[in-house]
């Protein structure tokens, strides 16, 4: 019984210890020293990915996962240059090279994880385990390559495609611009003429010298209104402008 606790506690924090990249991270680069099948012998992540990169960890030994071989190829090549497929492997070079050459052509180069730089990386819990990375270095599927359809890449291509459209449209969205404040101005002009006409419909129409000052305020209030400045002393000296004959 007590190494029955045992086994649970040590299962328990190996799962805790786990910390590789989950659903919806960014994926960094990942210099690969050695790939086989492969037209160079080293190479990136960054130079692997296309719009759509599945990252399949793979062992010569995993039946599931050899089983799931001929699917890939089969999305390999119904979504042509959109798709990038790569294996990962711990194994050693020579095992894999041999379990290429069993089945020529092979569809997929392997990434030989001798330092094991990508199982440090994204820390497959078990075998089969594949993630699929969008064009936009999001992780956007974590599973098994079985259950991998042309249906799930069409829609995180759809979902990719309406963020990009999304980040577009906000980007497109312009700032507002500081415009004149011209309902104020109409405003303050309207409420000045408001104020003239009532003061004149008490007196008599002006005559000389206090018509031409009334007349010279005026248009200084008007200016005065439309710079937006402080309009209250004009007021105050219309007020006080004698209508007595």
């Amino acid at each position: 019984m007590r190494l029955f606790f045992l086994s649970l506690l040590f299962i328990s924090n190996i799962c805790k210890a786990q910390s590789g990249y989950k659903m919806n991270d960014y994926v960094n680069d990942i210099s690969v020293k050695k790939i086989i099948n492969h037209t160079t012998p080293s190479t990136s992540l960054n130079n692997l990915k296309k719009r759509l990169t599945v990252i399949d960890f793979f062992g010569t030994w995993c039946v599931p996962c050899i089983k799931a071989l001929p699917e890939l190829e089969k999305l390999k090549n119904n979504f042509k240059d959109d798709i990038s497929i790569v294996l990962v492997s711990i194994e050693e070079e020579t095992k894999l090279q041999k379990f290429i050459n069993t089945r020529n052509p092979f569809a997929f180069p392997i990434i030989v994880d001798e330092g094991k730089k990508f199982t440090s990386a994204f820390q497959p819990p078990s075998y089969p385990y594949t993630v699929v990375i969008n064009g936009n270095n999001n992780i956007a599927f974590i599973g098994n390559a079985a259950d991998i359809t042309e249906e799930l890449l069409q829609k995180i291509m759809a979902a990719e495609l309406k963020t990009i459209q999304t980040e577009d449209n906000n980007s497109n969205i312009q700032q507002p611009v500081e415009q004149p404040n011209i309902i104020n101005e109409n405003k303050m002009i309207a409420k000045t003429k408001d104020a003239l006409n009532a003061e004149n419909s008490k007196v008599p129409p002006l005559e000389g010298f206090r018509e031409a000052t009334l007349i010279k305020l005026s248009q200084d209030f008007m200016y005065a209104a439309k710079s937006n400045e402080d309009v209250t002393s004009f007021i105050e000296q219309l007020k006080n402008i004698s209508y007595q004959t």
